[in-house]
């Protein structure tokens, strides 16, 4: 697969803009753990889009370009009580880094984990199921797959 889109251009890729990603499975503010190497650790506001199977991040909502994209499936989703913060969760996986999140509520914090967790079992509320569509003429690849997502960039993620 060349990992194309026409609609979206390249799979996985940050030339996205928020007004791009609607409708979507969730959207809105959360701090996320940032920073490494030479950059100090520390907690920044982003704007967070859950379109398909991936969560794409944003400095504000009326961004023009995505920060980053994380390719969910094959990530879990936990609560991070690690960084002893009272809303914190995290999307981890043992081949990359670990994210950290902090929403402003309990409620947020469920909302965001429920979401993000059916993303990472590939399953998608707009398409009613698990790859299955409910238009005849489509096939099982084709709904498989969102617009950030090939299957060679399944788990890996996109950082700018």
């Amino acid at each position: 697969s060349s990992g194309i889109n026409a609609e979206y251009g390249i799979l996985g890729d940050t030339n996205v803009s928020c007004k791009s990603l609607q409708p979507n499975s969730c959207e809105g503010w959360l701090l996320k753990l940032g920073g490494s190497g030479l950059t100090p650790k520390n907690w920044r506001k982003r704007w967070f889009v859950l379109k398909g199977f991936c969560l794409y991040y944003f400095k504000s909502d009326q961004d023009e370009q995505a920060l980053g994209v994380i390719t969910l499936p094959s990530f879990n989703i936990a609560a991070a009580h690690e960084v002893r913060k009272k809303y914190a969760f995290k999307a981890y996986h043992k081949n990359t880094r670990t994210y950290y999140f902090l929403a402003e509520t309990e409620e947020e914090r469920q909302r965001w984990m429920e979401k993000m967790l059916l993303a990472t079992i590939m399953y998608d509320e707009a398409d009613s199921g698990y790859g299955h569509s409910p238009v005849g003429n489509e096939t099982v690849e084709q709904s498989l797959l969102s617009p950030c997502d090939s299957l060679q960039s399944i788990g890996s993620t996109t950082v700018v």
